[in-house]
């Protein structure tokens, strides 16, 4: 990651996720969290703090995630559900197809996104 976006030290809302199996990739910028079940994955949180909003510091930590899915963890599938009531979707929907995510499907309240191998069919 760049020079100006280090790691920080855990914090305690952070390990509520890592106490329920979940992993944490987080630095100076912002966070993310996911679970991992077999190849596939589940990114559940992304947060970008405002005033490094626009500026690739999501990138940075998205990037890190994908090499960490695959390199570390085996993942061939990962998906994400985005908000239609909150954050900024529009921006989601801009951003995830850009890192290959697809939208799958949607409903009143949320989208659906995944990105790699996925059967719809194989839960």
């Amino acid at each position: 990651m760049e020079a100006d976006c280090q790691p920080l030290r855990n914090t305690r809302a952070l390990d509520y996720f890592r106490e329920r199996g979940g992993f944490v990739i987080e630095n100076e910028c912002g966070w993310l969290n996911y679970y991992v079940s077999g190849d596939k994955a589940a990114l559940m949180n992304f947060y970008i703090y405002p005033e490094y909003r626009k500026s690739q510091k999501g990138t940075a930590l998205l990037s890190h995630l994908e090499m960490e899915l695959v390199e570390l963890r085996g993942v061939k599938a990962y998906g994400c559900q985005v908000s239609k009531e909150l954050g900024n979707p529009d921006l989601m929907q801009e951003i995830l197809p850009k890192r290959g995510f697809k939208l799958m499907g949607e409903n009143d309240k949320s989208l659906y996104f995944y990105n790699g191998e996925f059967d719809p069919g194989s839960g």
